[in-house]
């Protein structure tokens, strides 16, 4: 049974994240510019707003800098310290449409920022400036992340429902793969759900070596990253709607979670080794899936449509995951050992 945090919003709650280090903090982010800094167990919290015309999609938490954490909200980026109540640091603006979600780099150099454009603006934090511009989407970018031991690589999905991988130290992309071509449900399905397949979120695992993709059509595609191309390796069915979010929680390497508008959240036990590959050059001319053999492991029926999830670990040790949907407070569930 998870625990309410209450007190922090007064409307939806879009985004939340799960800060680094050993004081680490659950930030949460809602409409009309609203942040909540929570303790790790939820007990207190401090409340800001950024902006009074501008929704919180994303944020991005440093590894280097634990009390560093970066903050989309409209058209703008806020570097805050969040150690000292969300002192604002820094702001940056160089998107021109609001921006969907944002990613830091391994290093730390750069921070990318999709947009409802179809725009990736890839932004130099040192030099505080754009670095390079992305345009291949053709509708919105929903969601973009860097590629680990990639220096110059990321990865982008939009409701283009083509999933995009770049050199952004050229400007150009080098693999584009078609997500339609991998909607096809096998015959003995009856509850696919006839939608584009739009991709709302991508996540990597911590090493990097596979990418799992939710998608409108209620579908998780996890794809081989350990090469340059993307390879197709197996699709996960098992929610009836939207798959809004996917995460790989950094304490468990062969655990996924998805999250739909269902109201589902389903844990998956995933790994490079269990899942055979179909022959893909990485650009998915001619790809089947093949039936999903694999089933989630267990799952908790949250009951409102996800917005975010993120996971942490609390100073107690206790694993959890903590859930963010159209209701004004957040939801921890604590993970069993």
């Amino acid at each position: 049974m998870g625990s309410r945090l209450d007190g922090g919003h007064s409307d939806s709650v879009l985004s939340v994240i799960h800060s680094n280090g050993p004081d680490a903090r659950i930030v949460s982010g809602g409409e009309d510019g609203e942040l909540c800094i929570w303790t790790s167990d939820g007990s207190s919290h401090q409340k800001l707003k950024l902006s009074d015309n501008g929704d919180v999609t994303s944020m991005a938490a440093s590894q280097l800098h634990p009390n560093i954490l970066y903050v989309s909200c409209g058209k703008k980026i806020f570097k805050l310290d969040i150690h000292q109540g969300g002192q604002i640091l820094d702001t940056l603006e160089f998107n021109d449409d609001e921006i969907n979600q944002i990613c830091l780099n391994e290093k730390e150099e750069f921070l990318s920022a999709c947009d409802d454009s179809g725009v990736i603006r890839v932004i130099n934090l040192v030099e505080r400036k754009v670095q390079k511009t992305l345009r291949k989407h053709s509708n919105i970018c929903a969601t973009v992340c860097f590629r680990p031991k990639r220096p110059w690589e990321l990865i982008s999905g939009g409701y283009d429902s083509h999933l995009m991988q770049w050199d952004f130290s050229k400007g150009r992309s080098f693999c584009r793969i078609n997500l339609e071509d991998y909607g096809h449900p096998p015959d003995n399905l009856d509850s696919y759900l006839v939608s584009p397949p739009f991709i709302h979120m991508l996540a990597l695992s911590p090493d990097g070596s596979m990418l799992a993709c939710g998608t409108e059509n209620a579908l998780v595609h996890l794809f081989s990253a350990s090469k340059k191309n993307l390879a197709y390796l197996h699709t996960l069915r098992a929610h009836i709607s939207g798959v809004c979010q996917v995460h790989f929680p950094a304490f468990q390497s062969d655990m996924l979670i998805s999250g739909g508008n269902d109201g589902n959240i389903l844990f998956w036990k995933v790994s490079l080794d269990l899942l055979p590959a179909p022959a893909c050059n990485g650009h998915s001319e001619g790809a089947e899936p093949q039936n999903s053999s694999v089933s989630p492991v267990s799952s908790i029926k949250h009951g409102a449509k996800i917005n975010w999830l993120a996971s942490g670990v609390s100073t107690g040790q206790q694993k959890f995951i903590v859930v963010a949907d159209n209701s004004s407070h957040l939801t921890l569930y604590p993970l069993p050992e």
